[in-house]
């Protein structure tokens, strides 16, 4: 029967044209399901089918003779990938009295197109700014949504900008990530248009083979990056006083240092840390211009106040009686003076020697 009637409240999208007022037009049904073959036979002076559906046909071959036959590897419901089919030959042995039938196995590779998806340039991060040395580094991710392998390259990138090597392939359905970084050697600033090559764009069996991603669709990505000096800094040596009680410390503000410092000191070298017990004199001896009293000062620090002698003098005077450095505490309330100075530096004194504030002076002579 060339119609068949149906009932049914199922609605199938591969029927739609193929029903009409409830009538399903069965030759449609029988010319889609031929039209699924995988190996279709063409005709030997054109690209047509042969037979509308392609999938047999006959030949008169002469005796001695030879003949080809185009085959053809049609189908839209297949994706990408190696097939095999099988051609039945079938001819009449006079010999045999019989048809013979010789099954002729036949294999494809089915290549697809590629389809490139990625990100649009505004939502990739391309342009950095970092410090000299330091990567900035940005990830692309590359999709193939396509049926063929996807064959992509990073090209034109020159320093400072780097990125992945190499030619990429992405197979069908899948993802993925290239980096591009900066890694800049100088401060400045830097921009290039590198270009992602792809095969998009070319035939099928092209963009299958490698390399092919120099001859396809590329996508420009402008990069920029500026880069900035490392922050750098100095460690000066400390020239100062630091109070240490019950395994606190404490730096003493002012600190003013003397001016036969730099004959007598190396401030660089360990040697010229001096950790020592501070001992302060009677408070008649509190000056100590000529006497430092009964105290044993030896091998300590001494504490004097500032005043009647210079302070030259102060630090011969500790020197002579074996101490091994001075701190001098102001006589007034505000320290101002930013260097004590001396008015023999041909015979400078040889202990370090610096000027406190009298609060911190007043306070150490109490302890």
């Amino acid at each position: 029967a060339a119609q068949l009637a149906l009932e049914s409240a199922a609605s199938k999208s591969w029927l739609q044209d193929k029903v009409k007022f409830g009538y399903l037009d069965v030759q449609a049904m029988v010319n889609i399901a031929e039209a699924r073959s995988w190996i279709k036979f063409l005709s030997s002076s054109s690209t047509t089918w042969i037979e509308d559906v392609g999938i047999k046909t006959t030949l008169q071959i002469s005796a001695g003779q030879t003949a080809s036959l185009p085959l053809q590897f049609r189908s839209e419901w297949v994706r990408a990938g190696t097939y095999e089919a099988e051609v039945d030959l079938a001819w009449w042995s006079a010999a045999e009295m019989q048809s013979v039938h010789l099954k002729v196995p036949v294999t494809y590779q089915l290549v697809g197109l590629p389809q490139l998806r990625m990100a649009p340039l505004e939502e990739l991060v391309l342009n950095w700014t970092t410090v000299v040395g330091t990567p900035a580094q940005s990830s692309v991710k590359i999709t193939n949504f396509g049926s063929g392998v996807l064959r992509v390259q990073l090209c034109g990138l020159t320093p400072p900008f780097q990125g992945t090597e190499g030619e990429v392939a992405v197979a069908a359905n899948s993802s993925a990530t290239l980096h591009i970084a900066c890694v800049p050697s100088s401060p400045g600033a830097s921009s290039v248009t590198a270009q992602l090559r792809t095969n998009v764009g070319l035939d099928a069996q092209r963009a299958f083979e490698f390399g092919s991603s120099a001859d396809g669709e590329a996508v420009p990505l402008p990069l920029a990056c500026a880069a900035v000096a490392k922050a750098s800094f100095e460690l000066e040596a400390f020239s100062g006083v630091v109070l240490m009680t019950g395994g606190a410390t404490r730096i003493l503000e002012p600190s003013v240092p003397a001016e036969w410092e730099k004959y007598c000191i190396d401030p660089t070298s360990a040697d010229s840390n001096i950790t020592s017990e501070v001992v302060a004199t009677g408070w008649g001896e509190r000056l100590g211009c000529t006497d430092l009293g009964e105290v044993n000062v030896t091998g300590r620090i001494v504490l004097l106040e500032r005043g009647d002698c210079l302070f030259s003098s102060k630090a011969k005077t500790v020197h002579a009686s074996g101490g091994v450095g001075l701190l001098i505490y102001d006589s007034r309330d505000e320290t101002t003076m930013r260097l004590m100075a001396t008015s023999t530096p041909e015979e400078p004194p040889t202990i370090a020697t610096f000027l406190i504030s009298r609060q911190d002076g007043l306070a150490l002579r109490a302890e």
